[in-house]
């Protein structure tokens, strides 16, 4: 029952933080989000599984005004009209789970990974500057928190703080690392991949706030730091695609750098210090194997052939929700299914064909081209730069799934996807830009633009 205490606590929580602010209630998500992997692993129960689905309800309601405003107000947004058809379609499949072998309670829970992270899209397209900051400073502490975490299994052993049971059988198949005598380093993360994927996710955010010429000193120091320590989180749990992902983000980093010398010089000595640290230990180079071009070949051949075309072909309707490998569905779910398992492979596209069918995979790759479209921008000028480099994660991060599932599954690092996706879009900032008055010589006659939905609600946006 420590589960359904922990699933409360978070609820009421970022409910609390959610009605307070926007920004804050992320905050408190991304927390629960951070944790969720160790306390799941250690509070072994059915209720514990839905930890952070309880933190992502609580945060709905709080904003449950702010997402129907966006919703009313840019029906017309590619944003929102995606938004709509791809939340509507899993319901739609639903109501056929008469023609699928698993049970319609797995299928209610399959429902988890098609829908119910969806709202993350408006919540990015209606969070101001104000938002992003507190995200951005709430993201900084928490990549602390996690190394400090990730340190200490590191020098005591992951097994002091991950008990072994199902929840934790991933991190311990993992003793892969410095020639198969160490684990992965999940720090508080349920896996070691889902530790270094959330810490790519978070780099944006921190260097869209640390480039700012309003930031603080001290708080370009914490964004400094906190990059710093994603960084090393990175080479840290052992994953190798993290490492390409990060080293993509950084390259574009520093060409955003160019004309700034001390923050490019700054950024450089961090740099090479990490990369001094990460040299001098073997358990943090299994990236290397990534040198061994035939065997990356191979991997990446045999998740992007888990036949797209065969699937589309063998099961045009999908396999029902939860009916693709790369879903998680509760242990407990699965007894008594001994006729039913799930089908695919590592790849994403592949896992929503076979859940959302063919139709549900071709909504998915229209609203991300009309979303990856479209000019990058903040809710403001200081996002500007930030956003753009959310852009990019997000491109990155779906050309990948073609090689890896968990896009849309993984804790937290899909929601803050989700988040970003929705602040590049920037759906107000578009309608207040239209309705700003000008003077005679074109220069705009509002320096400030509204801050949240209320404002928009009441003001005379057409």
């Amino acid at each position: 029952m420590i589960g359904l205490l922990l699933s409360v606590m978070a609820f009421v929580v970022a409910f609390v933080a959610g009605r307070i602010g926007l920004g804050l209630g992320m905050f408190a998500v991304a927390t629960v989000g951070y944790f969720y992997g160790i306390l799941r692993a250690n509070y072994y129960d059915g209720f514990s599984h839905f930890l952070f689905d309880a933190a992502c309800f609580g945060l709905y309601l709080a904003q449950a005004e702010t997402m129907l405003t966006l919703l009313r107000r840019r029906a017309g947004h590619p944003l929102v009209i995606g938004f709509k058809v791809l939340f509507i379609w899993p319901f739609c499949v639903l109501a056929l789970l008469f023609l699928f072998p698993q049970s319609a309670l797995i299928q209610f829970v399959g429902l988890r990974a098609a829908v119910w992270f969806l709202p993350f899209l408006l919540l990015g397209g209606a969070a101001t500057e104000h938002d992003l900051n507190t995200l951005a400073r709430g993201l900084a502490l928490l990549n602390l928190a996690a190394l400090a975490f990730a340190l200490a299994e590191y020098h005591c052993g992951v097994e002091r703080f991950f008990p072994k049971n199902p929840t934790t059988e991933l991190i311990y198949k993992s003793r892969d690392v410095a020639g198969f005598t160490a684990y992965r380093i999940p720090a508080t993360f349920s896996s070691a991949a889902a530790y270094g994927g959330t810490m790519v996710a978070s780099l944006p955010w921190l260097f869209g706030r640390w480039v700012q010429r309003s930031t603080p000193l001290l708080e370009k120091g914490l964004m400094l730091a906190s990059m710093a320590a994603a960084a090393l989180g990175v080479f840290l749990c052992g994953a190798r695609s993290p490492v390409i992902l990060m080293f993509l983000l950084v390259s574009y980093m520093v060409l955003q750098l160019r004309s700034q010398l001390p923050a490019l010089l700054l950024v450089l000595v961090t740099g090479g210090a990490i990369a001094y640290v990460v040299s001098s230990d073997e358990r943090m180079q299994r990236f290397t194997t990534l040198e061994d071009t035939e065997r990356v070949v191979r991997r990446i051949h045999g998740s992007a052939n888990v036949g797209i075309l065969e699937v589309v072909v063998s099961y045009p309707l999908g396999n029902g929700l939860g009916g693709a490998t790369g879903t998680s569905i509760p242990a407990f779910l699965m007894d008594g299914q001994s006729k039913f398992k799930q089908i695919g492979g590592e790849n994403e596209y592949c896992r929503i064909a076979l859940e959302l069918g063919l139709i549900g995979l071709f909504f998915w790759i229209g609203f991300l081209v009309s979303i990856l479209t479209r000019k990058a921008c903040g809710p403001s000028p200081a996002w500007d730069t930030g956003a753009r480099i959310l852009w990019l994660y997000s491109a990155i991060s779906w050309g990948t799934a073609l090689i890896g599932t968990g896009t849309l599954t993984s804790i937290p690092s899909t929601s803050i996807l989700l988040l970003g996706m929705g602040v590049f879009s920037a759906p107000y900032r578009a309608a207040v830009k239209r309705t700003v008055p000008r003077d005679v010589m074109g220069f705009p006659q509002v320096a400030t633009l509204p801050p949240t939905a209320r404002h928009l609600e009441k003001a005379s946006v057409p």
